[in-house]
């Protein structure tokens, strides 16, 4: 609808550079990461969706892909996972749905989990 009315008013879509966890906070919503530790991708997902998946009670799958940031913020959303006990592969699968075709995905996990599987 964003797209549309901003066409409609002779405006083009401003690009979001935040990442979803900006929106999904605006809703009010409870973190789902920190709270349930269920892995999200919401900190390096950029936003726009209007938090849908968290506002219906599952967690971030990254579908408008990653952020226009470093890396740093996938390497410490991966940590925050392996502190939270979320496994090795459940963050390798999260992480390519939607960011397979990011070069340095494998290597900062592999970084952050101590090797491959």
């Amino acid at each position: 609808m964003y797209f549309i009315s901003a066409f409609l008013f002779g405006t083009f879509p401003e690009p979001k550079d935040y990442p979803v966890c900006s929106e999904c906070r605006l809703a009010g919503n409870p973190c789902i990461l920190i709270e349930r530790s269920e892995p999200c991708l919401g900190p390096v997902t950029t936003a726009g969706c209007k938090a849908r998946c968290i506002t219906f009670d599952v967690p971030c799958i990254g579908c408008r892909g990653p952020v226009p940031h470093d890396t740093a913020w996938f390497d410490s959303l991966a940590m925050t996972f392996k502190n939270k006990g979320i496994s090795e592969g459940q963050v390798r699968e999260r992480f390519r749905i939607f960011g397979a075709h990011n070069p340095n995905l494998e290597p900062m996990l592999d970084k952050i989990y101590g090797g491959k599987k």
